[in-house]
């Protein structure tokens, strides 16, 4: 009867050793297909702000007048642009003035690195990036956005 237990006993330390192995074999496989974040979601929520964003820029009304964001780029791109509004600046000095103010108030509040490249032909190329923003970070580019003149628009986000 002795001899039985003590053979019980080891057999018993055998399973325990056995499903201990497993576990860590478990905890190990787990480890490796452990899945990364998924930043799809971020990606597409970027996207839709970056578009969004060109897309009310242009409609927005521009302090000047009754002439639309849209308005001004295009007489920006006049080899003799016609535009002067109130505050005595032409169509190039107000876009530059109402860009750095709408930034301001929503993508710099918001935190949001971001690199906005407006191009106006026979004038002038405007560049506005958020200091330091987009360093070795992911870029989302959506598509540039183009209007009549072949005036370009392309707001990169950083995340």
């Amino acid at each position: 009867m002795f001899r039985c237990n003590r053979r019980a006993q080891g057999e018993f330390i055998g399973l325990a050793i056995v499903i201990v192995l497993l576990i860590f074999g478990g905890l190990f496989l787990m480890s490796i297909n452990k899945k990364k974040p998924d930043t799809t979601r971020q990606d597409i929520d970027n996207m839709e702000i970056a578009n969004n964003f060109i897309s009310t820029l242009l409609d927005s009304q521009a302090d000047c007048g009754q002439h639309t964001f849209r308005d001004l780029l295009q007489d920006a791109s006049l080899l003799n642009p016609v535009i002067k509004c109130e505050n005595n600046k032409n169509s190039i000095g107000q876009i530059d003035f109402m860009t750095k103010d709408v930034l301001s108030k929503t993508l710099d509040k918001w935190k949001k690195g971001y690199e906005l490249k407006i191009t106006i032909p026979n004038n002038a190329e405007l560049n506005y990036p958020a200091a330091g923003a987009c360093e070795g970070k992911k870029v989302i580019r959506p598509a540039p956005y183009y209007i009549p003149d072949e005036i370009e628009l392309q707001l990169k986000i950083c995340s």
